[in-house]
C-alpha cells in the first residue's frame, strides 16, 4: 500500500493501532511514541505529535485528539490562522519561524496536509 499523508495523520489523531506501526515511529518510550514526520510531495514535511507529553487535547495517550502539536514544518506555507498557535520560541520577528505550534485544531492540520498533498 502506498504511503498516504492524510491516512498517516488520521491514524495519529485517532490513536489507531496502525499509527503505532514501526514504519510511523521515530522513537518509542515506555509511555508514548514520537511519530515520524508526515511526508508531503516536493520534499515538504511536518511533525505531528499527540500524547501526554505534547501540546494536544486531550493531553493523554488515548485520543482521539481534537488538537495536536505540529513541529518543524519544512517547505510548507503556514496560513495566517496558525499565528495564535506558534510557541514564540525563536529569534525571529516572524511567527512562521517558530518550531512548535501547540494545540492546533485537527481540522486546520488536515486542511494543511490536504492542500500540500
Amino acid at each position: 500500500m502506498a504511503y498516504n499523508p492524510v491516512n498517516h495523520f488520521e491514524n495519529i489523531v485517532n490513536n489507531a493501532p496502525e499509527a503505532r506501526d514501526e514504519k510511523y515511529i521515530h522513537h518509542r518510550s515506555s509511555s508514548s511514541c514520537v511519530m515520524k514526520y508526515i511526508e508531503l510531495p516536493g520534499d515538504k514535511k511536518l511533525s505531528v505529535q499527540a500524547s501526554e507529553h505534547t501540546y494536544c487535547r486531550p493531553c493523554d495517550n488515548e485520543g482521539p485528539y481534537t488538537h495536536v502539536e505540529v513541529g518543524y514544518p519544512k517547505g510548507v506555507h503556514l496560513p495566517d490562522s496558525w499565528e495564535e498557535y506558534a510557541d514564540g520560541c525563536c529569534d525571529s520577528d516572524d511567527w512562521r519561524d517558530s518550531n512548535i505550534f501547540g494545540h492546533v485544531p485537527v481540522e486546520l492540520v488536515r486542511q494543511l496536509i490536504e492542500e500540500n498533498s
